[in-house]
């Protein structure tokens, strides 16, 4: 419908267009079978414990390292 009404056309916001048309595509590829990309989502994330020992273990490693002037 946009196609045969430029007004219109001018008036939509580029993003909806592209976010459509990946959709589209994507649903496309998904019903030929060629659709290859998995996309995970995991719940395991590191909590504030894990990165605080992360960043102690950082300083302990840098401070062995250095050199006293």
């Amino acid at each position: 419908m946009l196609a045969n009404n430029p007004d219109a056309l001018a008036k939509v916001n580029i993003r909806d267009l592209v976010l459509s048309y990946g959709i589209a595509v994507d649903k496309g590829m998904q019903a030929l079978g060629e659709n290859k990309v998995v996309v995970e989502h995991k719940a395991g994330k590191p909590s504030l414990e894990d990165a605080m020992k992360a960043i102690a273990d950082a300083r302990a490693a840098l401070q062995k390292e250095a050199v006293e002037i």
